[in-house]
């Protein structure tokens, strides 16, 4: 963002935690309204973006913001009620933007949800005693979700329809949160952290390292994401078998562990070939099983009910 836009969009980022001002429709706007906790100055940066194969790269985060994709044409809300907060992979170094960013929140507009993709610090920092693994994509995920929860009614959104989509690392991410949602990993900052940052649901598409040691044969879950229980939010997973970087077990065990704990009504789809990062098929093309996963996971979310029925055919989709 350049140096005005910034300085608006602190504007916005303020203003929303206050309950003053949501975030307009194609606004970006920083997750912190002061210091991003942890961050040493001078540290990581500046940061880049950078076209490669045909896919946009971030590198050296240190300004985290969620970006708003509308469904409706105007900032009243979606027409579901529902939204789901986007996180690219990039194995923690980097952030794959728009294959596993951009272009999904579109897909998420389409099927009625607004879309907000969260650009997390990366590369990975330090360790830190007493925070976990990866902590500081996870204090970003977790305040994202609470800062949409708080500001709810001002995006027209249902407090109860806020999901989390995540691509490799992403879906790491996705985990995480998923059982990190009940202590925040970082000092409350305003308001906007009074509200939960539990995702109503998990959309995982080729989740890293669940598995301890993101090994195959593996069927412990890594001890950051080990805490499933009963309260822990239903999944979709999406994996392939001939995927090299982050093995198909690592979304099996994740559901083997969510029905172990009882959480019900989760979907696991494992197909054939694919590879690893394929997004939405937008490099590798349509001829493989894995590019359904969209229409299904949106198939899994209207039988869940978060999104509305599918429209007759030259229908239009009202609230």
């Amino acid at each position: 963002m350049s140096r005005v836009a910034g300085v608006l969009a602190s504007a916005f980022a303020c203003a929303a935690a206050r309950g003053a001002a949501p975030i307009p429709c194609g606004g970006e706007v920083p997750l912190w309204p002061g210091r991003v906790p942890g961050e040493v100055p001078g540290a990581y940066g500046p940061e880049r973006w950078v076209k490669q194969n045909n896919e946009t790269h971030v590198y050296n985060v240190t300004v985290p913001t969620i970006k708003r994709f509308c469904a409706a044409p105007s900032a009243g809300g979606p027409p579901s009620g529902a939204a789901v907060v986007v996180a690219p992979g990039g194995g923690y170094q980097i952030l794959t933007i728009d294959k596993e960013g951009s272009d999904v929140a579109a897909m998420w507009n389409r099927a009625g949800a607004d879309a907000y993709v969260l650009k997390y610090r990366v590369p990975a920092r330090p360790a830190v005693a007493g925070l976990p693994k990866w902590w500081a994509p996870l204090q970003d995920a977790q305040r994202a979700v609470g800062l949409l929860r708080a500001q709810a009614a001002a995006l027209g959104l249902s407090a109860d329809k806020i999901g989390f989509n995540g691509f490799s690392a992403g879906g790491h991410l996705t985990g995480h949160i998923s059982t990190a949602w009940g202590t925040r990993a970082y000092t409350p900052v305003d308001a906007a952290d009074a509200a939960s940052c539990r995702p109503s649901f998990g959309v995982l598409v080729y989740p890293w390292y669940l598995v301890d040691g993101n090994e195959a044969a593996g069927t412990a879950l890594s001890q950051e994401v080990a805490n499933v229980t009963a309260v822990t939010p239903p999944a979709f997973l999406a994996a392939n078998q001939d995927d090299p970087a982050a093995p198909f077990q690592n979304s099996v065990q994740w559901a083997l562990h969510l029905a172990a704990a009882g959480v019900k009504g989760n979907r696991l789809v494992i197909n054939p070939d694919g590879g690893h990062g394929f997004g939405m098929c937008q490099q590798i093309g349509p001829g493989h099983e894995c590019c359904s996963w969209p229409e299904q996971a949106q198939e899994w979310l209207r039988y869940r009910g978060v999104l509305l029925p599918k429209p007759a055919t030259g229908a239009v989709l009202t609230p």
